[in-house]
């Protein structure tokens, strides 16, 4: 499931996104990682490394972003 930059962004507007939306769709993405890490192996780890990786990728992204703007 991929989703698209307005549905992003409707996350963050919509009644039940707000605030919570993205963090609550990153805890998600991280529960399947852990969930899958320890139910199986090949396939599920690499399920697992991936979930795991996106909230890392998303904190980089993040830093980077705020990195560009003080200079």
């Amino acid at each position: 499931m991929q989703m698209t930059i307005r549905e992003v962004r409707n996350l963050r507007k919509g009644p039940r996104g707000g605030v919570f939306g993205i963090p609550a769709l990153i805890a998600a993405i991280s529960l399947v990682g852990l969930v899958s890490a320890l139910v199986g192996d090949e396939l599920l780890d690499v399920i697992s490394w991936t979930t795991l990786g996106i909230p890392v990728a998303v904190m980089l992204w993040a830093y980077a972003r705020d990195w560009t703007k003080v200079r």
